[in-house]
């Protein structure tokens, strides 16, 4: 299917082990918690869903939507706040693109490039990441999907660099062991 204007493009927010979850199942089905029936009935096939993992601050990857919703109510996913939560809207879904297990686009990294983000004060960046379903903008969806492929065509060993660096950055202070770290890599580089 091609990028077309009435396309939606949503963001999931969830754990990494609900992502890695769906990532077992081969990213078959995706589903939304039980007071996001609005949006569910929005959600068409060839609609967008980006996977955050709240957490890790990071991309995991995308899905393209293959089914209007549904509702059922057996237990694939966990949800820590609520036990009985159940994530009952659900659509199947297409893989499209999935960072490897642990190596996924920190999203400190996109945000100057996301329109969703412009929204709050920069201070207050992950304001734009809270709750379970946001719609974004296709340049926003464009930006996170080629970052996804862009690190999935990197070598391992610059993922743990950027993840040591992206955490740094997040705490908004690099720790001396991580000063060390760095400064040890960069040695080695230069031998």
């Amino acid at each position: 299917m091609t990028d077309t204007p009435e396309r939606n493009h949503w963001m999931l927010v969830c754990t990494v082990d609900n992502f890695e979850l769906s990532r077992g199942r081969g990213f078959d089905v995706v589903g939304m918690k039980s007071r996001h029936r609005k949006k569910a009935e929005q959600v068409r096939p060839g609609d967008k869903i980006i996977f955050y993992l709240a957490k890790e601050m990071a991309i995991g990857g995308t899905v393209e939507v293959a089914s209007k919703y549904r509702e059922e109510h057996f237990t694939i996913w966990q949800c820590p706040e609520r036990q009985q939560e159940v994530f009952p809207y659900r659509f199947d879904t297409i893989a499209e693109v999935a960072c490897n297990q642990h190596d996924y686009v920190p999203v400190i990294d996109l945000l100057l490039d996301l329109q969703h983000v412009k929204r709050w004060p920069p201070e207050h960046w992950r304001l734009a990441f809270q709750g379970n379903v946001h719609n974004l903008v296709a340049k926003d969806y464009l930006t996170i999907r080629a970052a996804v492929e862009k690190r999935l065509k990197e070598p391992e060993l610059r993922h743990s660099t950027l993840r040591r660096r992206s955490s740094a950055r997040i705490s908004g202070h690099t720790s001396r062991s991580t000063r060390k770290r760095s400064g040890r890599a960069s040695s080695a580089r230069r031998r």
